[in-house]
């Protein structure tokens, strides 16, 4: 599980990055095909088997901290999370419930031997603590627009919003065996997401949408460069944007070695990602996709991967 720990320790620069103020707009949108085929050259094509479980349930760790300190370094207290099925779209029978944090650490077992025999491919929805909007108008004027009941000449309990977007992780590849080490979790204070969704372009479509935090990754579970992200269905309004060395570029159409991208103002529910690779002909083709829940004002991460056979 170690490449586990290097995806996520890779988000933390990435999602630093997006908060460095280098942001000036995003890619254009790439003119994917409709019905794209699979890859069938290294490094997309796996041929080994995928880990199978070594016991029926696993131990994992997730650090929260916030991605606007140094190396992710502020731990984020005070959470709670569910551990949930990845068909259960509400979380109406979780797994775990009410699981606290102890200094921004989440522990937690998960069943790893189901119907399949597979892992555990699930999610954990992650709710950060409350704070009074107010608190922020000095830097973002917008920061209460999440809380239009607010007065905010006089701030009561109608003035609280979470300070950090909730999230959504899918474990994609599924857990098979204890972390070897905490997984970080960067999470986004609500203020500086706005500021993202802004930046973008993407007019009014951070709050009431989504934010998909990607990782590509090839067989051997390294991160990918040289792909590009695209989900379904598709709105017209959700933007594009990729980590080019070490920052948030505009202009960037794909990813670089770290593997990172997001897409911003996706519509809520069930969408397909898929991860491109230009082949030799020069045209691009589906080399990994993964199928996850996107929620209202909150970040999903997930990491794809190429299908093993």
């Amino acid at each position: 599980m170690s490449y586990l720990k290097s995806i996520f320790s890779r988000r933390v620069c990435a999602l630093f990055a997006l908060s460095s103020g280098l942001l000036g707009g995003c890619a254009d949108i790439l003119d994917l095909p409709d019905s794209p085929t699979i890859v069938m050259n290294d490094p997309w094509q796996c041929d080994s088997t995928p880990p199978a479980p070594i016991s029926s349930r696993a131990q994992v760790v997730l650090h929260a901290c916030s991605f606007i300190s140094s190396n992710c370094s502020v731990p984020v207290t005070g959470i709670s999370a569910t551990l949930c099925d990845k068909l259960d779209v509400n979380c109406t029978q979780p797994v775990q419930s009410d699981i606290r944090d102890v200094d921004g650490d989440l522990r937690f077992d998960v069943p790893t031997i189901g119907s399949l025999g597979k892992g555990f491919d699930g999610y954990v929805r992650v709710i950060p603590p409350l704070g009074p909007c107010t608190n922020d108008l000095a830097t973002n004027p917008a920061a209460c627009d999440l809380a239009p009941a607010c007065d905010v000449s006089a701030p009561d309990e109608r003035c609280l919003v979470p300070k950090f977007i909730p999230a959504l992780l899918f474990f994609n590849p599924p857990i098979v065996a204890n972390t070897e080490a905490p997984l970080v979790l960067p999470l986004m204070p609500t203020t500086s997401a706005i500021n993202l969704v802004q930046a973008t372009g993407a007019q009014k479509v951070g709050y009431a949408q989504g934010i998909l935090v990607l990782t590509g990754l090839d067989c051997a579970g390294r991160p990918a460069p040289g792909l590009t992200f695209n989900v379904s269905p598709q709105s017209q309004q959700f933007a594009r944007i990729y980590v080019a060395n070490g920052a948030v570029s505009a202009t960037a159409q794909a990813t670089d070695q770290s593997g990172l991208g997001a897409l911003l103002g996706v519509p809520p529910g069930f969408v397909e990602v898929s991860a491109y690779a230009v082949n030799v002909e020069a045209n691009f083709e589906r080399v990994a996709t993964a199928n996850v829940q996107v929620a209202a004002s909150t970040v999903t991460y997930v990491a794809l991967t190429p299908a093993r056979r």
